[in-house]
């Protein structure tokens, strides 16, 4: 049973999109249980080999009813990680396993992450042809797999860089030419609901006031304050690729606290070298607090408070109590 040209619309463009689905692959999976005729389908894939494995288990629930819309976190069997790239395996090269008649297929990356693909049958053995047409969807599922630990990757440093900018206060929002909106993180809508509920209208582009609109229109670098109190600034900038061409502009949105948190105590202490005790100190000084507040909010003497401070900053290397704030917020502590 070979690739047919049905086969390439129906299987091969829903495999290769399938890792932008909500459910990822459920499409792909649904048309192959339907074209082998097979009871289950599913797609597993795991990091470089580890002794206690567990794999990202994708599939299509019976049926046509809603996909499940996350993949499961599932034990990873050990029997899978045997076998080897590029070869269909049957039911008798796959010990202790109850389904009656079986086919997988396995691929890994140059990073070293596999990709089994799984089709079970409870009764009618599957074919030759069922295996050859297995065989050949082995390249375009290495394709799939790369496409998933590429964005998979993509998605873990966007994540992290956007608690890291929600940290200091930031959120960013993405525009096209023409001010139509084409992405925004989480931060930046919730500021810019705080200015206009209504910040992206039904056209798809933003909406906040004349300025915005002719800072856009103009192109370039610009600032702009949306709201004065508490004050939120959008700053404008061009988006250009690694050849230096402009392709989309930038609105990065900061809320101006006056200064940023401070971070938990802890990691500020590892940071300035301090005890945990006058790192707490040092974070309600960072936060804005006098010592007499700081003392309060800590349950400490004022006499104690400046005790603690005089010793930060012999401790620190600081001039005082805005030298100690400044080494604070230019430590890595805000982004804990």
């Amino acid at each position: 049973m070979a690739i047919t040209r049905q086969d390439e619309t129906d299987l091969l463009t829903a495999l290769h999109d399938g890792v932008l689905e909500d459910a990822p692959w459920a499409t792909f999976l649904r048309r192959l249980r339907g074209r082998l005729r097979a009871d289950d389908a599913r797609l597993r894939i795991a990091r470089p080999a580890a002794p206690d494995l567990v794999a990202l288990e994708f599939f299509a629930p019976a049926g046509h009813g809603t996909p499940a819309p996350v993949p499961a976190i599932a034990p990873f069997p050990a029997a899978l990680a045997r076998l080897r790239p590029n070869r269909v395996y049957g039911e008798e090269e796959i010990p202790a396993d109850t389904a009656a008649y079986r086919r997988i297929l396995r691929v890994v990356d140059d990073a070293g992450a596999s990709a089994w693909l799984d089709v079970t049958r409870a009764q009618g053995a599957f074919s030759a042809a069922d295996s050859a047409m297995l065989s050949q969807l082995g390249a375009h599922l290495a394709i799939a797999l790369r496409t998933f630990v590429a964005l998979t990757r993509a998605r873990a440093g966007e994540a992290a860089a956007a608690r890291g900018l929600e940290r200091l206060g930031t959120g960013w929002v993405m525009l096209d030419r023409r001010g139509h909106v084409l992405g925004w993180s989480a931060q930046a809508e919730r500021l810019l609901h705080a200015v206009n509920p209504g910040w992206r209208g039904h056209d798809g582009a933003m909406r906040l006031g004349r300025a915005m609109d002719a800072a856009i229109a103009r192109g370039g670098h610009h600032a702009i304050r949306l709201r004065a109190d508490p004050p939120v600034d959008a700053m404008l900038a061009p988006v250009a690729d690694a050849a230096g061409a402009v392709i989309t502009g930038a609105a990065v949105l900061i809320q101006v606290r006056g200064a940023p948190e401070s971070g938990p105590a802890k990691p500020l202490a590892d940071l300035l070298g301090v005890p945990l005790f006058e790192a707490r100190l040092a974070a309600r000084l960072a936060a804005g607090d006098s010592i007499a507040e700081g003392a309060e909010a800590l349950g400490l003497t004022i006499e104690t408070a400046r005790n603690y401070s005089k010793r930060l900053y012999a401790r620190t290397g600081t001039r005082g109590q805005a030298d100690l704030v400044r080494a604070v917020l230019e430590s890595g502590a805000p982004l804990a």
